[in-house]
């Protein structure tokens, strides 16, 4: 698994789904290390949860729903934690979610179309 084409691809995924990173782009690329490509991600992220969590609690339960985050994660997110530390959890869930549909398309990309079902 190359780690920049991991990122590039959660980094992309960030920009379509919060309208976000539009000075983004290549960012991942001009980043030391993951971590730090991950941990700016994250700042950038968990802004937009916050005001989803503030402002549209229901769009943000659709949107969760939608990048088919698991609901028992989602649940365990609400544990009592402060609104910041569930944004924070929430964004961690979302990153994490991008990385599997990326290792999943790849799994899948080589396969032939014709037979392999």
């Amino acid at each position: 698994m190359n780690e920049k084409e991991v990122c590039l691809f959660v980094q992309n995924k960030a920009k379509n789904d919060f309208n976000i990173l539009k000075k983004w782009t290549d960012y991942s690329l001009k980043k030391e290390s993951e971590s730090t490509f991950y941990e700016e991600l994250e700042r950038l992220i968990q802004k937009h949860i916050q005001e989803k969590l503030d402002n549209d609690f229901n769009g943000l339960l659709r949107f969760l729903y939608q990048e088919d985050i698991s609901e028992k994660k989602i649940k365990a997110v609400f544990d009592g934690s402060f609104s910041d530390e569930v944004a924070q959890k929430i964004t961690k869930l979302y990153i994490e979610r991008c990385q599997e549909k990326y290792n999943t398309r790849k799994a899948f990309e080589n396969k032939d179309e014709i037979g392999d079902w």
